[in-house]
């Protein structure tokens, strides 16, 4: 016989089957590449972008935009809410996504409402959708009202009042009650207008017509004449791209730092020399100059202007630090080295140095 337990032992606790935070697997996010694929507003789930309507839920998605390729930041903010492994930055991403209030963004705020790990992240996904006023916005936050969280669950409830809020204050136009016909009997009676007699003798064309009423008839009727259309051919001129635009405008740029119209009009010599013999790259006055120094310093503005160039490209790495870090980095060495050097010409143009 196998021994009751006493009253007094206390109940054995069930080992815990949660994995302690520190054991846990990273999270990896979802792979999606949004030129494409894209994202459903009302399930959340992931299918093809040629698709008008969802491959799971049949929503209907003519009238919404997918996020594509066109604009790289929304694209950027998208994928480190779906991807990042910080929770945090996931959080914050949300919180930008909800900024642009457009139906393009819906699909990836109820897959991140639905489907990630973290609690504050999904509240904070409740919230962004609350304030997108649609029917797909209705879905996702009643599949939220089922979430294991209380503050999810609370956050969705008050998405869809807000939402049920936003709705009332529209106003709908009231439909026009329509009048009973009025019978025939109960209209007035309405009485031939009398011809006003017009004093004064018939003219010859109303004496014609009234003699000879089979020639012109009831009315006369003026010939309809269909002309030809001519159509030109259009005579299309290639337009070209913009990287192939951008390449001109430098070269442009380059040769005229070069002094393209100084060295036209005074045609200086390539090197010089001084009394010694040795070769001068750098003419010893500011008003003239050699060809060869013209061209060097067209390369170290035409060097500074790419290093501002990457100062503008790193404040597009955000959600990317280390690599904004380097940009920036790059970009003012190349700032810096340009000025040493052309501040060094100038010092030996007016004396200041000497050449080595």
């Amino acid at each position: 016989m196998a021994k009751k337990p006493s009253k007094n032992q206390p109940p054995k606790k069930k080992p815990s089957t949660k994995e302690p935070e520190a054991l846990r697997p990273p999270y990896k996010g979802v792979k999606v590449d949004f030129s494409t694929q894209r994202f459903c507003p009302k399930c959340g789930k992931l299918f093809d972008i040629k698709r008008k309507n969802c491959a799971f839920c049949n929503a209907n998605l003519e009238r919404i935009d997918p996020i594509g390729d066109k604009d790289k930041a929304l694209k950027v903010i998208a994928l480190t809410a779906l991807k990042n492994s910080d929770p945090k930055l996931r959080k914050e991403a949300v919180d930008d996504l909800g900024d642009f209030e457009e139906l393009q963004v819906l699909g990836v705020l109820t897959h991140v409402l639905l489907n990630d790990p973290d609690e504050k992240v999904r509240k904070e996904a409740a919230d962004e959708i609350g304030d997108i006023h649609h029917e797909y916005s209705i879905e996702a936050l009643t599949k939220a009202l089922k979430d294991p969280s209380e503050k999810v669950r609370k956050e969705a409830l008050e998405g869809l009042t807000k939402i049920r809020t936003a709705l009332q204050k529209k106003k709908v136009p009231v439909k026009e009650k329509k009048k009973a016909p009025v019978r025939k009997a109960e209209l007035p009676l309405k009485r031939p207008a009398k011809k006003q007699e017009v004093s004064g003798s018939l003219t010859i064309g109303e004496r014609i017509k009234g003699g000879v009423p089979w020639i012109f008839g009831s009315k006369l009727r003026i010939p309809k004449i269909d002309f030809p259309t001519l159509r030109r051919k259009r005579v299309s001129m290639p337009i070209p791209s913009k990287s192939v635009g951008l390449i001109v405008i430098f070269i442009a740029l380059f040769v005229l730092q070069t002094g393209i119209v100084y060295l036209i009009y005074k045609t200086p010599p390539a090197l010089g020399a001084n009394s010694a013999g040795d070769a001068m790259f750098l003419y010893p006055s500011i008003h003239d100059s050699f060809i060869i120094e013209g061209i060097v310093a067209s390369i170290l503005i035409f060097i500074s202007s790419m290093g501002y160039i990457m100062l503008y490209q790193a404040s597009k790495y955000v959600y990317n630090r280390k690599m904004a870090l380097r940009i920036l980095v790059f970009g003012v060495v190349l700032i810096f080295i340009s000025y040493v050097l052309l501040q060094y010409m100038i010092a030996v143009k007016t004396g200041v140095l000497s050449q080595f």
